[in-house]
């Protein structure tokens, strides 16, 4: 959490999840963070797949050479 879109995405983020766990899908306004997309991703949680990623940017996925979207 060192860099700064992701600090940026993670004050967003909390912002519009108040006291719930995470915000509602609907709440999310991908352009009130448009100049973040291509650094951030999003995991999620699953007992068998582990922690695949849910949204990875287009500078995510190229530092790891690939998609990485619903994978682990």
């Amino acid at each position: 959490m060192k860099h700064p879109s992701s600090r940026r995405f993670f004050a967003y983020w909390d912002a519009k999840r108040g006291h719930a766990r995470a915000p509602e899908r609907s709440e999310i306004e991908p352009g009130a963070v448009r100049e973040l997309l291509g650094d951030i991703f999003v995991l999620s949680y699953d007992n068998e797949d582990g922690f695949p990623f849910r949204v990875a940017g287009t500078r995510v996925s190229a530092l790891l050479g690939r998609d990485v979207k619903d994978t682990s």
